[in-house]
Parts: C-alpha cells; sequence; structure tokens
C-alpha cells in the first residue's frame, strides 16, 4: 500500500545566534544502516519509509565546527520479536564545541536549502510523540572523549553526556569500525549517560574514538585519539624534580634532593666527578604510592661538612628493568684562597729555577707574583704557569744570575678574601778551579796528540781553548769535547800533528765568579826527508798493461811529494793516478800503460829541512800501430816577439815520419825554429821569437808503414804594444789650383793609433766629399783635398796617438795659380808624352807625364774617347809640371786608350797611350777530378782530385749533401793543387756520393765521385796518372847523420818509384835504403852521409 506522507514536526524556535558562515559541506559517504529500538506495529508488512528534503537547520553559537565524515558504521541486523524496523537515515557528525577547524554541523530544516536535498528515512509514521513535548536534535552536554595519552597494561574510560528528544541512541567507533562489547570492550548506556571502557590497554587500541549520538532529527559525534604508550615508559624511572646546582661555603652542609617515579623503585647510583661518592655521605630514599602501581621515591644525598674536595660534578643514576634516569647537578664548596705550599729555592747561575705555590680557593683566585713590594714583569726570561684545574701555580726564571737573590711572594685574592705566602732565590756561585795543567810536548809529524782537563766550579765554568793568544776552531783535525755533567771535563784531540798545530795552547775555565788558565807547548821534532822505501830502478811493461810505482817518505814534518815525468810535472786524469797517503806512502797507478808514458819517473819528498828523491826508468813496449795522436795540437795565441811551442802526444810503432807545414807549405828548421820529438811520443814546434809572419794554420802530418795520421792548430800572432812609428814621412805637396791634393803617410804602432790631421795648428773635420781621409789597402793614411784652392795651402800636420805615445809629421802644402808671371806664356805641350802602361788584374793602373804651358791648362782625361769623371778609383794629379792619372784597384774592363788633353788660351795640345790589365783572377777548376772508388772493409779509401785557380781555392768536402770535418774517421790533406780526402778504417756506412767543391771570389766549381765499401772487389779500379801528393825538399845535415827524401805519391796502378842523384840512377845498398809504403808514402835514406860522395840534387821519379 501506498505510505501516507508524513510531514517533520517543524522544530522549536532556537534562540537567536551569532550567524557563522558555514564551510563548505565535506562530500557525503554512504550512510550505513542502524538499528532502532524494536516497536510494536499493527501491521506486520515493514512500510516503505517516506523520503523527505533534508535541510541544515541553524547553526549554535557552541556547534561552530564539526569533525569531519566518519567513516560508515558496520551494518548487523537485530531481530526483535521477529519484526524488522524501519531503516533511519544516519545523523550527520556533529561538531565539537571547542574544535575550530570542524564544520557545523547539518539539521533538518524546510526554510533553508542552499545543498542539494538528501534522501532521509522518515521516521515510523505509527510512532507518536509524547503530547505536550517538543523534539529536539541530540545535545551534548559533557564529554571526557578527548585525544588522550595512555600506556599498555592500563584502562581507558570514556563518559559521554547527552540529551534529546526522541532519546538519542549511540555508537562507538573506532578508526571509523563500529566497537563491540567484548571481555576487553565494555560498552554502556544509563540514560543520559554513555560509557566506553576499554581494559589493559595494549598497542593495538591505539587509534581515533568517536561516539555518535543520533535521533530522527539528527546526530552529534564526539571524537578523540587515543596514544598508547609502551609499559616500558610507564614503569621505567622518570625525574619530577631533578637535582640542582648550589653553592655552599666549606664545612657547611650540601644537601641535593631528587623525585622520581617508577615502577618497580629503581637501583641508584651516585657519583661525583665519575667516581664513587665519598662513603660519609648520606643517602636516603623515601617511597609512595601513586596509582596503578608506580611508586614516587625521593631521594637525598647529604655532604656533611662540605670540603674542597668536594665540589664537582655529581650524577644521579636511577635504573629498574625498564630503563634508566639520571640528573646532574654541580656543587661550588666556597672558600678564600689557602696556601698550602711554597718552599725557598737554592740554584747556580746560568740555570732555570721555577717556584711553585699550591694554592686552593673557589671561587677561582686572581693571582700576583712580587718581588721587593712590587709586581714581577713577565718577559722572555720570566713567565708563569697558572693551571688552574690541578691549583698550581708556577713562577718561571731563565738563565738566574746573582742579581736574582731575593725574596719573591705570591698573592691570592678572590671575592672571600685573600691569602699570600714567600719564598727566597739563593744563587750560589764559586770561582774555577783546574785539577789538573796542561803538559808541553815534542812531537813527530802526524802523530796524535790530546790535552785533558778537569775543571771544579760554581756556576760550572765554560771552557775556551786558543792556540797561540786566538780561539780554536775544531775542524776534520781537530776536536773540542767537553761534559759538564758532574765534574766539567773538556779534551782537545789533534788526530794527526802537523805544522800548523805547532804553538802555545792555553785553555780557560770561567764563570761569574772568576777564571782559571793553564798553559802548554807543542814543538815538531825537525828531521829531513828520506825514503822508507825508494822506487824501483827500472820497469819493463807491456804496453796495456797497468803500471804501479809506489815509495814510502819519512821526515818531520812528513814532506810534500811531487811526481815528475822526464823533469815536468805529473798530472793526475782519467788513466793516471797519484795517491798520497798521510804516513808518506805515495803511489802512481797508470791503468793501461801506453807508449807515450815511457820516461823517467820521478818522486820528489821536499821539507823545510830537506829535500829528497828517487828516480825509475819505465820502458813499454808498444804494439804495432798505425800513427794516432792521443793529444792534438792546439790553436795558440802569442804575442809578436814571445816564444811559441806547440805539442800533440803521438801513438806510433813503428816512430813515424813527421812532417811540418805552415798553410799548405813545409816547415824546415832553421835557425829560432827546431822539432820536438821525445821518446814518449811528445811532438812539437818551438819558434824563439814570433813574428807576424808565423801567424797561420800549421798541420802535423805522421806517416810510418801502417798509416798516416795529421793535427791540425791555427797561430794568432798580436802585435806588441809599441809607440806609433812612421814608416813614411808627409811630403811637401804642390798642386794646382782646382786640382786635388793628396797627402800619404804610413804609420805602424799598436794598439792601432788614431790619426788626426790639422792645417796650421786648427784640425781638419772631413766632410767626405771635397775632403776626405782614405786608408789604403797598404795600410797608409792619405787626406785627400778635391779641387784645392789657395786657401788650402798651409802647413799640414799628421798626428798618431795610442796608449803607448803619439808621433806627429808636417809638410806644407803650396797651391799653384794657373797664370805664372815670372814665365813667359806659350800654348800647352807634352815634353814626352803618354807611355804605354801594364798591370796586373787588382793593382793600380797609373799614367804620368810632363807638360808645359803657361797659363797652367785646364786638363781632361778620356778612354777610348770617352770623358773618365773623377770617382773613389780614379784619381787626377797636376802640380804645375806634371799630370797624371791613378785608377786603383784596376779592373779587367779598365784595358784601353787614355788621353791626356790640355788646353789654355793660347792653344792646346794632347797625348795618348794604351792601358792593359793582365787577368790575375781565376775561377777554380779541376784538372785532375775525383774518381769513383772501390774499397774493402777496414782499410782506408782516398779520393783524390787536383784544382788551381788564383786565388787559391777554398776546399770543402761533403758526403751525400753533409759537410765533413776533419776527425778520426776523415782526414783531409792539400799539398799544393792536389787535394785528397781519406776514409779510415772503411765500413759499409761509408758508402756513398762524396764532393769536393772549390771555391774563390771568382766563383766555386764542384766534382763528385762514389765510394762503395764491398766484399770484393768486382771491378778494376779507374786508371789515374802518378802524381807527387807531396815532393822531395832540400835537406841538410852534418857528417855522418842520416839524411831523409820524403815525398807521397798518387796513381792506378801504383806507379814505379826511381830514385836519381845528379840524373844518375841509384840502387838500394847497405848505406842507401828505399822504403815504399801502400798509402803512397815513398823515403829515401842515407845513413852516415859522406860529403864527399852524397852531396848533390837528388831526384824521384814515378810512372
Amino acid at each position: 500500500e501506498p505510505e501516507p506522507e508524513v510531514k517533520p514536526k517543524p522544530e522549536p524556535k532556537p534562540e537567536p545566534e551569532p550567524e557563522v558562515k558555514p564551510k563548505p559541506e565535506p562530500k557525503p559517504e554512504p550512510e550505513p544502516e542502524v538499528k532502532s529500538k524494536p516497536e510494536p506495529k499493527p501491521d506486520p508488512v515493514k512500510p516503505e519509509p517516506a523520503v523527505v528534503e533534508e535541510v541544515e537547520p541553524p547553526k549554535k553559537a557552541a556547534e561552530v565546527e564539526a569533525d569531519p565524515p566518519s567513516k560508515p558504521l558496520v551494518k548487523e541486523d537485530v531481530v526483535q520479536n521477529e519484526v524488522e524496523t524501519p531503516k533511519k537515515s544516519e545523523p550527520e557528525e556533529i561538531e565539537q564545541p571547542k574544535k575550530a577547524k570542524k564544520l557545523p554541523p547539518k539539521v533538518e530544516a524546510e526554510e533553508v536549502a542552499p545543498e542539494p536535498p538528501k534522501k532521509t528515512p522518515v521516521p515510523d509514521p505509527n510512532e507518536e510523540p509524547q503530547k505536550g513535548v517538543e523534539e529536539a536534535l541530540p545535545e551534548i552536554l559533557s564529554s571526557d572523549l578527548k585525544d588522550r595519552e595512555t600506556f599498555e597494561t592500563l584502562s581507558v574510560k570514556y563518559e559521554i553526556k547527552a540529551k534529546g528528544i526522541p532519546r538519542p541512541d549511540c555508537q562507538w567507533l573506532k578508526d571509523g569500525e563500529e566497537i563491540k562489547n567484548s571481555d576487553h570492550v565494555k560498552i554502556s548506556e544509563d540514560l543520559n549517560k554513555y560509557s566506553l571502557e576499554i581494559k589493559k590497554l595494549n598497542l593495538e587500541d591505539a587509534g581515533v574514538y568517536k561516539c555518535k549520538l543520533f535521533n530522527r532529527l539528527g546526530e552529534k559525534i564526539e571524537s578523540g585519539k587515543l596514544t598508547i604508550d609502551t609499559e616500558t615508559n610507564l614503569r621505567r624511572p622518570k625525574i619530577k624534580v631533578p637535582l640542582k646546582d648550589m653553592k655552599v661555603p666549606k664545612g657547611e652542609n650540601a644537601v641535593f634532593t631528587l623525585v622520581l617515579e617508577a615502577d618497580p623503585v629503581p637501583e641508584i647510583t651516585w657519583t661525583h666527578n665519575g667516581n664513587e661518592i665519598d662513603k660519609n655521605f648520606a643517602l636516603k630514599c623515601d617511597t609512595s604510592e601513586i596509582g596503578d602501581g608506580l611508586k614516587e621515591c625521593t631521594f637525598t644525598l647529604t655532604i656533611p661538612a662540605s670540603r674542597h674536595k668536594d665540589t664537582g660534578d655529581y650524577k644521579f643514576v636511577a635504573k629498574n628493568k625498564y630503563g634508566t634516569a639520571d640528573s646532574y647537578a654541580h656543587l661550588d664548596v666556597i672558600f678564600r684562597p689557602e696556601i698550602t705550599c711554597f718552599r725557598d729555592i737554592a740554584a747556580t747561575p746560568f740555570t732555570d729555577v721555577e717556584f711553585v705555590a699550591y694554592i686552593q680557593a673557589h671561587p677561582r683566585p686572581v693571582i700576583a707574583w712580587m718581588v721587593n713590594g712590587k709586581e714581577i714583569e713577565l718577559n722572555e726570561r720570566i713567565s708563569t704557569e697558572h693551571d688552574t684545574v690541578k691549583e698550581i701555580y708556577k713562577l718561571f726564571m731563565k738563565n738566574v744570575g746573582t742579581s736574582d737573590n731575593n725574596t719573591y711572594t705570591v698573592v691570592a685574592r678572590n671575592n672571600l678574601g685573600e691569602a699570600s705566602g714567600q719564598a727566597k732565590l739563593a744563587v750560589h756561585t764559586e770561582p774555577p778551579t783546574l785539577l789538573k795543567n796542561l803538559d808541553c810536548a815534542n812531537l813527530r809529524d802526524y802523530t796524535p796528540h790530546e790535552f785533558k782537563i778537569r775543571a771544579n766550579g760554581v756556576p760550572k765554568p765554560k771552557i775556551s781553548w786558543l792556540l797561540n793568544g786566538k780561539p780554536i776552531s775544531e775542524s776534520s783535525n781537530i776536536k773540542i769535547t767537553t761534559n759538564d755533567e758532574g765534574q766539567v771535563t773538556s779534551t782537545l784531540s789533534i788526530a794527526h800533528f802537523s805544522v800548523d798545530d805547532i804553538g802555545e795552547y792555553t785553555v780557560i775555565a770561567a764563570n761569574l765568579a772568576g777564571e782559571a788558565e793553564s798553559k802548554a807547548v807543542l814543538k815538531m821534532i825537525q828531521i829531513p826527508p828520506s825514503f822508507g822505501k825508494a822506487l824501483e830502478r827500472s820497469v819493463d811493461i807491456a804496453e796495456g798493461e797497468p803500471l804501479e810505482l809506489k815509495a814510502k817518505v819519512d821526515g818531520s814534518p812528513i814532506p810534500s811529494v811531487t811526481w815528475l815525468k822526464d823533469g815536468k810535472p805529473l798530472e793526475a786524469s782519467d788513466n793516471v793516478r797519484i795517491m798520497v797517503l798521510p804516513d808518506g806512502t805515495t803511489k802512481l797507478l797508470i791503468e793501461s800503460i801506453k807508449p807515450t808514458d815511457c820516461g823517467a819517473y820521478k818522486v820528489v819528498a821536499v821539507n823545510p829541512f830537506g829535500e829528497n828523491t828517487s828516480i825509475c826508468a819505465v820502458a813499454v813496449t808498444p804494439k804495432p800501430r798505425k800513427p794516432s795522436f792521443s793529444k792534438d795540437l792546439k790553436n795558440v795565441r802569442v804575442t809578436e816577439g814571445e816564444p811559441l811551442k806547440m805539442e800533440a802526444q803521438v801513438i806510433a810503432f813503428p816512430p813515424p815520419e813527421m812532417k811540418w807545414t805552415k798553410d799548405g807549405h813545409p816547415v824546415r828548421q832553421a835557425p829560432g825554429v827546431s822539432f820536438i820529438n821525445s821518446p814518449g811520443g811528445l811532438v812539437g814546434l818551438s819558434i824563439e821569437k814570433v813574428k807576424p809572419d808565423d801567424a797561420g794554420t800549421y798541420a802535423l802530418t805522421l806517416t810510418n808503414k801502417l798509416g798516416e795520421a795529421a793535427s791540425t792548430a791555427k797561430v794568432e800572432v798580436f802585435a806588441k804594444e809599441r809607440k806609433p812609428q812612421f814608416l813614411s814621412q808627409l811630403m811637401p805637396v804642390t798642386v794646382v789650383e782646382g786640382f786635388p791634393a793628396k797627402f800619404e803617410v804610413k804609420i805602424t804602432g799598436h794598439p792601432p793609433p788614431k790619426i788626426t790631421w790639422k792645417l796650421d795648428g786648427e784640425t781638419i773635420v772631413p766632410d767626405g766629399e771635397r775632403i776626405k781621409v782614405v786608408e789604403g789597402p797598404d795600410g797608409s793614411q792619405c787626406l785627400i783635398i778635391d779641387k784645392a784652392t789657395p786657401a788650402d795651402a798651409g802647413t799640414y800636420e799628421v798626428i798618431a796617438k795610442n796608449s803607448m805615445g803619439s808621433v806627429s809629421s808636417q809638410a806644407p802644402l803650396h797651391v799653384a795659380g794657373k797664370h805664372c808671371v815670372d814665365v813667359p806664356e806659350e800654348p800647352p805641350s807634352f815634353p814626352k808624352g803618354l807611355r804605354d802602361t801594364s798591370t796586373d788584374e787588382g793593382t793600380p793602373l797609373i799614367f804620368s807625364t810632363q807638360f808645359l804651358g803657361n797659363p797652367i791648362p785646364d786638363v781632361s782625361w778620356l778612354k777610348d774617347g770617352e770623358p773618365i769623371d773623377n770617382d773613389d778609383r780614379v784619381r787626377f794629379t797636376c802640380d804645375g809640371n806634371k799630370v797624371g792619372l791613378e785608377i786603383n784597384p784596376s779592373q779587367l774592363t779598365d784595358p784601353g786608350m787614355y788621353t791626356c788633353k790640355l788646353k789654355n788660351p793660347l792653344g792646346q795640345a794632347e797625348t795618348s797611350a794604351k792601358g792593359s790589365v793582365k787577368k790575375v783572377f781565376e775561377k777554380p777548376h779541376f784538372t785532375q777530378p775525383l774518381s769513383d772508388v772501390q774499397q774493402l772493409p777496414k782499410l782506408d779509401a782516398k779520393l783524390f782530385a787536383r784544382v788551381s785557380g788564383f786565388p787559391k781555392p777554398d776546399i770543402a768536402w761533403y758526403k751525400d749533401g753533409q759537410p765533413i770535418e776533419e776527425n778520426e774517421l776523415y782526414r783531409l790533406k792539400r799539398d799544393g793543387d792536389g787535394v785528397c780526402l781519406y776514409v779510415q778504417d772503411c765500413t759499409p756506412e761509408d758508402s756513398g756520393i762524396y764532393r769536393c767543391i772549390a771555391s774563390n771570389k771568382m766563383g766555386l766549381v764542384t766534382c763528385d765521385a762514389q765510394l762503395s765499401v764491398v766484399d770484393k772487389l768486382e771491378r778494376k779500379q779507374k786508371t789515374e796518372p802518378p802524381s807527387f801528393l807531396k815532393k822531395i825538399g832540400d835537406c841538410e845535415v852534418f857528417k855522418g847523420m842520416t839524411a831523409k827524401f820524403t815525398a807521397c805519391a798518387t796513381g792506378s796502378p801504383e806507379p814505379e818509384v826511381e830514385w836519381y842523384k845528379d840524373n844518375e840512377k841509384i840502387y838500394p845498398s847497405d848505406r842507401i835504403r828505399m822504403e815504399k809504403e801502400g798509402t803512397g808514402l815513398l823515403r829515401l835514406s842515407i845513413m852516415k852521409v859522406d860529403p864527399q860522395v852524397d852531396a848533390g840534387k837528388y831526384c824521384c821519379r814515378i810512372s
């Protein structure tokens, strides 16, 4: 049947309340079904509830905010009298009065409908309200359902008093889930009181609890959060009243009190600064029950008659099975300063002392150190150290002296008072004494000696040693050791007595109280040198073996040792070592003996009282070898007039033949020029007085049957400083006006003199055009005045000056006019005329001839009909009697017909002559070019060519485009126009293209050849005509000596050699020896020369 439409009864008009703007309504949640109490109904069939629109009622002042919507309740069917009650709509949650964040509650009202209507179950129409009573929404009168914290094992109970018409139903929820009655949870209702009790809480009971009160008019919700902590945190000790810091005067009791709660009563520990408390301290504990099994404990620590040592940090620790708790407090026992220790000090000078004061006080004292009523000023010597923890206060004094003797006071102050203490410092002194004096001694050189003394004194004396009144410094030979632990001892040790150690020794012990000293003299025994073991008289040794010469010298002082070889001092080197031991033993060690090492070795021992020598003759048996230089010639710079000596060390066996050349020309013995050739391989050239002409490049060539070696060196000769000197003086000059005037002078001197020209005492300043100063190629100095005028006439002077002095020379210049009054006028003429002139290229070409004419005619010169201009190379001259033309230097373009023309008002004349210039300079050219060469390994290869040219060409050698310099691999040789390159000890790497370049001022030419180093000569060498690389020279010897003629030849095949005397062929004999070596060396030796038989002209022919 259709349900009758029931209109809700209007609510009683609420009292006016302040209007509160509602917050936005939260999203509605599904409404759970709530069971209501069963009511008797006439019809067993459940009627459908009417649906009405739900509106919000006006809000009350106490209901400003509402809780957020709760989760839906769990549905539960309850059957009572086997009749199902009608469904009721779930009331909206009602805000708690005190929660500002919640939304206002919703109530039903017809007059306000701001939001979409909600369908709500309509109360049973059969239930009639009491007559005369108005229905009302649920209203909470009181509630303890608030946020609460508790502990597990305890119980909790929530109670809510509420009213409403009809009486509100109640539903309890936890975290949105409905709560049911159980042994653990009890839900009860008594009239308007609604209760929820949870017994023996556990951690799972924590959550948000809600109580929902509702009737058909609406609902109210109360909620609270239950937080449950562990039983451990409930039962563990918790301090309610902690310890507190305190200050007590010394001697009074100090009491610490602490209150805590715990279950069970904890065990306690008291500590003082981390240590157990004094057993005399009194401990007390009062306990009372406070609920839930907890006990409140009051602990008391009493410190009787507090002492300074009782000051500190006190710690209380309570512990039971659930945990621990602690508390800290600081106790200050306050009292005025007390000085417990401050003592006198005795010290010695120069030591450090410290006063120590033990001062107790609380609060911490301020310390002052006093002397003579004044506070001590701190500095680098006096300092303090205050250890406030250990209560030790120190005054440090460094390096005390007698002036520090005094009474010292320490003053300690704090706000309770002050205390002071005094202590004395006594500095004790005693003058030094020596327990034993020094002793004099006479010693041999190199023997050890020691002085030792002991000294007393306060303070401990300082020891100083002197030699001849001067302080002794330690060295490797002299050591001074002083020990001041206990009695002062000092030792002066001389490891090896020597001449430097002779003298008077003084030891001084000194301190503040005085000093003591002792003296002794050391002298050296005088013994002249002698040999304990002399050198062997002679030693024969093979080349390459080690040589040791050993001797031992004796004497006092120990003699100095010098080694000589052949009378010259011997110097140590990588191969030669000289040892001189302190005991007088001396050794000469040569690791690998060479032939050059043979000679007379002498050891000389010298001291102030004599000299002694020992000699050993060393003979070295050499190995056969081709010549080589162990020490090459060195470049020499020498001053003119001084001696010149060039030396080299040579290794060769058999002994080589020497040849000296200068700039490619042989050097022969002459007065003042001698050769050196010692048996030890020392060779050289000596010139007694060097002249400038001796400057040049010197070469020494050594030749024996095994090969050849060469060494070169340059000699520079510097002019000797000397005063300037005129080699030619100024001569008087007469010129015709308009012609150039020339003064010429030649001057020597070193350093080169500075030249100054003067005219009538006034310095001439050349302008480079009309007046020039020119230096000639021969060193002459010329003053040239172009187009002389009468103003240029006068006395000319040239002054030459250097650091050694100055010289001067004077001559007049006469400038003649063109018209001679005393001579009749006449036309120009040439009495003789010009003559043909010829000169060599590069030398002056000069024409000159006399002339007649008055007035003096004008002069002009022509070459091949063309006028000649006056320039730096051409100069015209005319002195009134003679005219001239000078071209310097001449060139190949200067040959031609030269004409001189004279002209004056009365006529003219001319004369001509031919000038010729001979070509002298020649571009280099090879008259015999290089030829390709094949050679076997380890043999020498020779590349030979002949080249001519003027000036003499410079030669340069190249291999595969890289320049070649003379060294151990390459040897360069030049003799006349022959040039030769020797490639020594050929290896396959030496194969390549070799080039010879010849050059001079006229140009250069090249010539190439290939060198092939092969294991077998496969083809015949190119033929080469015989020629002399070196020709024989004149030989002068004395009767009975050996005369030697040496030449060097080349040619392929190897040329045959013949010797001639006065055009007659000579043959070998007992006296005449002819040698021919594979290197091309040819030698003729004539022994025991007889002037009657052997003098003559010798000739060597090769073919």
